[in-house]
């Protein structure tokens, strides 16, 4: 926090006082509004390359089909899908997700009945 002393605030207030106000008249007679409907109207559309479009997607296609191949074989990705496989068996699924005695999911609360 910075501290300018007690006479800081009182020197602030003096000259906000004898500062002149400044008064902003509209310089034009349009809205924003008006103004960027009229944009949007006189807008040229973009042309569209279709052919460097549809490169660009079986280039990222590509690219994706590398990445899971890479995440399949990681040694971490392999054990988690067995343990997957392996729960799936037992219809246990994941630890905490499954339902619990009474039939509902979550934690089983426990009440001491007081």
């Amino acid at each position: 926090m910075l501290c300018f002393g007690p006479y800081f605030a009182d020197s602030l207030k003096m000259a906000a006082q004898s500062a002149p106000k400044v008064v902003l008249k509209s310089t034009t007679k349009m809205s924003l509004n008006e103004r960027f409907t009229n944009m949007l109207k006189n807008k040229q559309p973009m042309p569209v390359n279709i052919r460097a479009t549809m490169q660009q997607q079986q280039l990222a296609s590509a690219r994706n089909r590398r990445l899971a191949q890479q995440m399949e074989n990681r040694p971490s990705v392999q054990a988690a899908l067995k343990l997957k496989q392996v729960r799936g068996k037992g219809d246990l699924g994941p630890a905490g997700c499954g339902k619990n005695s009474s039939g509902k999911r979550g934690r089983q609360r426990e009440w001491d009945g007081a």
